[in-house]
């Protein structure tokens, strides 16, 4: 596998998670902020994953540990970018639209 392809693929996972939290109008405001803010932290939570979502792209948060553990594999370099990178791009393009 290409390092290139599958960090890619990492980065629109991520991206695709945010906006599938971000776009859910049946989560909470309060809850959907806290996790848009805390989102950088679940990427290295291999544990978490949110069965909550109705929205029609909801599997990449309920398989969110198979993301987490393919961006484990990358070198820590990197990690920091793709998460910098995910993180800068939803907040800057999109925000939290509550």
């Amino acid at each position: 596998m290409s390092l290139c392809r599958d960090a890619v693929c990492i980065f629109y996972l991520v991206l695709r998670a945010l906006d599938t939290v971000e776009d859910d109008v049946t989560i909470p405001v309060d809850v959907k902020s806290t996790m848009l803010t805390n989102f950088h932290t679940y990427l290295v939570d291999a544990d978490w994953k949110y069965m909550g979502s109705t929205e029609k792209d909801r599997m990449v948060l309920e398989h969110f540990p198979v993301v987490c553990l393919v961006f484990a594999l990358f070198h820590i370099c990197i990690n920091f970018y793709l998460l910098a990178l995910a993180v800068w791009h939803f907040w800057t393009f999109k925000g939290p639209q509550n």
